[in-house]
């Protein structure tokens, strides 16, 4: 079953430097670092802490990907294998500043804030590292001042609830105490929110890739296939009319082959296509079961291209009917009757009998 990543996340330092957004493509305009970390109570600590797992939540538009280079992955492991004291995570962050300020060469890349938080997660405290950009945003707050409620307005908030300019790379040791640190050792996330599933991920770019050294995991194939399998097998299972399996089934079809989303996600399909509360519950448990990540899949069809061409649907009597995916809703009309009948009606004559 899948483990939350993300849980019992508990944040024990915070650091945050200044970024500033390119005057001439070539030169790096020097960021602004501070040399402590931030002091923040625990009213603070608890509400950055909702901010990241809510990004990085199954729901999000985060994405689990691998190190395709050493640029971010050689100054964490060098982290991880330091005593990780205050003046090891203010040089660590940065050094992260500066790569990320290195790694944005356009002027059309905007300044910002770089957060850099030191952790634990899960229940027996792995090490993590996340590295967040956010961009400043104007806002009002109301305060109450001699009995009287007054607005004031601030043009430098960040990581607000509906924060829409950020980026986050966030990174789990899983590395055995003692053991060298290896690029497979280390669980990556990405979450951008001016990426969603739905259009070209070339905006963020320059942050996972050129920036963080990462890339899309190489077993997307694999995943996306288990997706499919998982998800066929579950409505299948379902004791329900055979309509509805077959409506489900072309949902299926329509989210893989139609969807223009670069990727799938179980709880995603869930939401749009069981309407009743206790089939998305049931349903997620099982593709859990099956080893279906509940975080965002690249979607990679290569393994399964052919089962997209074909419907193959079969009846309790050893009755087979074979339908081309693109007009089954054109060329076959299925509808069961009383008695365990079903009528079908086909747009199309009878050539010849293999």
């Amino acid at each position: 079953m899948n483990i939350n990543k993300f849980e019992n996340l508990k944040i024990e330092k915070v650091i945050i430097h200044q970024i500033y957004k390119r005057e001439h493509p070539s030169r790096i305009i020097t960021p602004f670092y501070n040399d402590e970390c931030s002091s923040l109570d625990d009213d603070a600590l608890d509400v950055l802490k909702q901010r990241i797992t809510k990004a990085l939540s199954h729901k999000s538009n985060a994405i689990q990907m691998e190190f395709s280079s050493s640029n971010m992955f050689s100054p964490i492991r060098d982290f991880w294998k330091s005593d990780m004291s205050d003046e090891e995570f203010i040089a660590f962050s940065i050094e992260a500043t500066f790569k990320l300020a290195e790694a944005q060469t356009s002027r059309a890349y905007p300044g910002g804030i770089v957060v850099v938080v030191k952790g634990t997660v899960q229940q027996i405290n792995k090490p993590f590292l996340a590295i967040i950009k956010a961009e400043k945003q104007k806002g009002f707050t109301a305060q109450e001042t001699n009995g009287k409620m007054i607005l004031k307005f601030f043009n430098d908030l960040l990581l607000t609830p509906h924060q829409k300019l950020q980026k986050i790379g966030f990174f789990i040791n899983n590395a055995v105490a003692g053991r060298e640190i290896e690029a497979r050792d280390i669980d990556s996330f990405v979450f951008d929110s001016n990426t969603n599933s739905s259009i070209s991920v070339s905006k963020a770019t320059y942050f996972y890739s050129v920036y963080l050294g990462l890339d899309f995991k190489k077993d997307s194939d694999v995943l996306t296939n288990k997706f499919f399998e998982a998800t066929k097998l579950y409505i299948n299972s379902l004791d329900v009319s055979s309509d509805t399996k077959i409506d489900l089934g072309t949902a299926l079809l329509s989210y893989l082959k139609v969807d223009v989303s670069r990727f799938v996600n179980a709880e995603d399909f869930a939401e749009r296509y069981f309407e009743e509360p206790e089939l998305k519950d049931s349903y997620i448990k099982f593709v859990e079961q099956k080893e279906v990540p509940l975080s965002n899949i690249r979607k990679n069809l290569s393994m399964i291209g052919d089962k997209l061409k074909t419907r193959n649907i079969n009846f309790s009597n050893s009755v087979k009917l074979q339908v081309p995916v693109d007009d089954f809703s054109e060329i076959v009309d299925i509808n069961e009757l009383e008695g365990g009948k079903t009528s079908i009606i086909i747009q199309g004559k009878v050539l010849n009998e293999k």
